[in-house]
Parts: structure tokens; C-alpha cells; sequence
């Protein structure tokens, strides 16, 4: 098993975990468009329970699916 197949995922979560560490959600900014803390939570609980998902299962990683798209 190859983690680095699934290297968009795992950027995609640490970037949002980098969000919330820096304080970039609704309820530090109080501005539009930021999501709120429990929004960033649930989805990034999803991405990782589907994350999992994949690698176990040996799914195609979001870059295969994507080059499957485009090719």
C-alpha cells in the first residue's frame, strides 16, 4: 500500500486542519464565506472516514479519478 497514491486527499485535510489551527473559520473572522468550526469538523471527519475507506479497499485515489475524467 502506497500513501503517496493518495497524496491529494491527505494535502486537502491538512490543509483544512492548517485552517483551523490559524483561525480561519466563521467564528474567529465573522465574515462571509469562511466556514463555520463545526462545518470544517464534519467534513473533515468525512474526509478522512472516506480517506480510510479508500485506502483499505484499494480505491482509486482522487488523482486516478481525475485522470480518468480528463483522459
Amino acid at each position: 500500500m502506497e500513501l503517496k497514491k493518495y497524496e491529494m486527499e491527505i494535502d486537502f485535510i491538512f490543509q483544512k486542519l492548517t485552517d483551523l489551527e490559524n483561525g480561519n473559520f466563521y467564528e474567529v473572522k465573522r465574515k462571509p464565506g469562511f466556514a463555520s468550526a463545526k462545518t470544517y469538523a464534519r467534513n473533515l471527519k468525512d474526509n478522512f472516514i472516506d480517506l480510510l475507506d479508500k485506502i483499505n479497499h484499494e480505491k482509486k485515489s482522487m488523482h486516478e479519478e481525475l485522470e480518468d475524467f480528463y483522459l
